[in-house]
């Protein structure tokens, strides 16, 4: 897949809002409260750092970050999709890609935030209740078809790619061929969707989970509708109607299911920075912190949320100086990330390539037959 410089520093920007949002704003919302950690008296951060984090009251960080990386995805897949479509067994070989490319990593990462709340659960002496079919259920990212609850906080939006990717091998041949109208079927689902008030969390029904997923799927479809204009398949004039009218039926959408506004304005927010980037500044690459932010994202994404809660209350209640712990803990999800991305992340991407090329017209891996000399 193709690496468009814009797109790849915006996943930067992504994982610094949400771990921003997570670190700062949701800990002091929280004062520490945490998996059956106790809140700690007084204010947790100073104002001032809560307000800098905080400088645009009207946008939920969180909500950004994350619908920027469903524009990005929606933006980025149909280029795999149209290359894997052009050879054998096309669909076999983007959903081993795929597999390989997301499950290790997020494994590794769901470890991570397990291990953080067993000290959690030692430290405040409470007991944890995951079975195995629970833990099985959350790592395969269809947790949310088998009435589990989320334990990590972040599970939701992977589970939202998943169902991006069933998206891709069911329309495969349309989106391979730039077509619009698996686009408007999903527009007529969400409208229907829309009517039984799923929301904005998980609901309790197989039904309304199954419903639950497509209008941040219709979402991330406006990022087709932008790698289809990036192609020369649609017109400026087109891109920025169907654009439009996209985010206006997602909004009433939204609206419809009483999203609160800061959410909304969030995902708006995100489809304007990503329009902008992409008219004007396609090839920013972000300097060294985005473009190290960037290669580090999933992996952060992945495993920041449950380590840095428990971390950061742990060294504040052993009397740490917040902004102390605040700081220790980004470091240490930042250098966890990095190790991730290096041990894993990359090497499982390099397997799945290595894996897929090797299938045959069949879909089965080809054999060399190797003579002997």
């Amino acid at each position: 897949m193709q690496r468009i410089a814009f797109a790849n520093t915006l996943r930067g920007v992504a994982s610094l809002s949400v771990l921003l949002l997570h670190y700062v704003l949701m800990i002091n919302y929280m004062q520490g409260s945490y998996a059956g950690l106790s809140s700690l008296p007084g204010a947790f951060y100073h104002p001032w750092l809560v307000n800098s984090v905080n400088f645009f009251s009207m946008i939920n960080l969180g909500a950004f970050g994350v619908s920027l990386f469903f524009l990005i995805s929606g933006f980025v897949i149909p280029f795999s999709v149209s290359s894997f479509a052009s050879k054998n067994s096309g669909r076999t070989r983007f959903f081993i890609n795929r597999v390989f490319r997301i499950w290790p990593t997020y494994a590794v990462g769901f470890a991570v935030s397990l291990a953080a709340l067993e000290i959690a659960s030692y430290v405040s002496g409470t007991a944890t209740s995951y079975t195995l079919g629970h833990l099985l259920a959350h790592v395969s990212l269809f947790r949310d078809w088998t009435g589990y609850l989320a334990i990590d906080g972040v599970v939701w939006t992977l589970e939202v790619e998943a169902k991006f990717y069933l998206f891709m091998l069911v329309f495969w041949g349309a989106i391979a061929n730039q077509k619009l109208w698996p686009i408007a079927v999903l527009c007529i689902a969400m409208v229907f969707a829309s009517r039984y008030g799923v929301g904005v969390s998980n609901p309790d029904t197989l039904f309304l989970n199954i419903l639950f997923p497509i209008k941040y799927l219709f979402f991330m479809c406006i990022g087709i509708v932008f790698n289809y204009h990036y192609r020369g398949t649609l017109t400026t004039e087109k891109l920025f109607a169907i654009s439009i009218f996209m985010i206006g039926v997602f909004s009433y959408v939204c609206a419809k299911e009483k999203w609160a506004d800061i959410v909304l304005i969030a995902y708006i927010s995100s489809f304007v920075l990503f329009t902008i980037m992409y008219l004007f500044a396609r090839d920013w690459t972000g300097g060294r912190v985005f473009s190290f932010l960037a290669d580090i994202s999933f992996p952060l994404y992945a495993c920041h949320a449950a380590m840095g809660y428990v971390g950061i209350r742990l060294m504040v209640g052993w009397g740490l100086p917040s902004a102390l712990a605040l700081l220790i803990a980004t470091a240490l999800a930042l250098v966890l990330s990095w190790c991730i991305h290096i041990v894993i992340e990359n090497p499982s991407h390099r397997l799945g390539k290595r894996i897929a090329s090797s299938l045959d017209a069949d879909g089965t891996k080809a054999i060399t037959k190797e003579r002997s000399v």
